[in-house]
């Protein structure tokens, strides 16, 4: 019998397991004695040849679930000025976000020898960078100034 190989993408790298089991064929060969009187000596030789029962191909799956690691890539902070912003003060112009970086290794399984040979790609998905802008302006000044109550007096 053969052995067919396919992939198992439920299954990890390499690992092996029967699917199907394989079986000989059956052959029924007729055998035709003669038995030489004159002797006693007995020969045989093979007559029809007929096929009964087919071989069946063994079926084994190969491991080949694809290796998938994420990587998280955190985002950067960038401040800027702004004069029209009170210094001291801060405003988030842009929110940022965390990008990701996925390599994803995929395998693919030779199905007469049930080698594997494996593909590599990395997907990229770019941090977004959170803007601040910074207060620069000079604070402005308050018209709760004391005042001062002048009292005058009147003589008399």
């Amino acid at each position: 019998f053969e052995t067919r190989y396919q992939a198992g993408d439920t299954k990890e790298k390499g690992v092996k397991t029967v699917v199907v089991e394989g079986q000989d064929g059956v052959k029924a060969t007729d055998l035709i004695y003669t038995l030489n009187e004159q002797t006693g000596e007995v020969t045989y030789h093979e007559g029809n040849v007929e096929e009964t029962g087919k071989p069946t191909t063994k079926v084994v799956s190969v491991g080949t679930k694809p290796m998938v690691a994420t990587k998280e890539i955190p985002f950067e902070t960038k401040y800027e000025d702004d004069a029209t912003l009170e210094r001291g003060k801060e405003m988030v112009q842009t929110q940022g976000q965390n990008g990701q970086e996925v390599p994803t290794t995929t395998y693919t399984v030779d199905a007469k020898t049930g080698e594997l040979t494996e593909k590599a790609t990395v997907t990229r998905k770019e941090p977004v960078t959170k803007v601040v802008k910074r207060g620069t302006k000079a604070p402005e000044k308050s018209n709760t100034d004391s005042t001062t109550d002048k009292k005058t007096s009147s003589s008399q």
